[in-house]
């Protein structure tokens, strides 16, 4: 095989490496990584630029960070593996970009309530902003900077803020 025709085949498979989930709790995304180390996937970028392939330049440098892994397909759900991600670089592993954080998921159409940094994955109950799973449950923020999550909550403060779902 010729040098053109092996660096050909080095950069397809470059642009088949994207974030694969873990062996356990595949949806949870601290477990999601790439199969590549950071080094390679720099020097992979690297010969992808040197080809003037700057597509691949970029996807192979953004992949070879932290990225947000908020998955981006249609149909959401925690026991099968997303399709798309958003893939937008962040600060740290984990964590997800500012557009893909609770406070944004009723403008994309998802669960609005806030159980953490991460966006809920669950289908909508249908005329609802919650899933099944959060239906019911108390969204407001304690002064301590947790979810109240109490079912059918009767707090006043949170029923007067017209918080509690009930």
């Amino acid at each position: 095989m010729t040098r053109d025709g092996v660096i050909a085949e080095v950069l397809a498979a470059a642009r088949e490496l994207v974030p694969m989930p873990g062996y356990v709790n595949g949806y949870d995304y601290s477990d999601w990584h790439m199969r590549a180390s950071p080094s390679l996937m720099r020097g992979l970028a690297e010969l992808a630029r040197q080809q003037g392939d700057e597509e691949l330049t970029e996807q192979l440098y953004r992949y070879s960070g932290p990225v947000c892994m908020e998955p981006l397909d249609p149909v959401l759900s925690v026991r099968k593996s997303p399709r798309l991600w958003c893939a937008a670089s962040v600060e740290r592993d984990g964590d997800p970009c500012a557009d893909h954080t609770p406070k944004y998921a009723a403008d994309l159409g998802r669960c609005v309530y806030n159980s953490g940094t991460r966006i809920c994955r669950e289908a909508l109950v249908p005329g609802a902003d919650v899933c099944r799973d959060h239906e019911g449950l108390c969204p407001a923020v304690k002064a301590d900077g947790e979810v109240c999550g109490r079912p059918n909550c009767r707090i006043p403060k949170h029923r007067e803020a017209g918080l509690a779902r009930v």
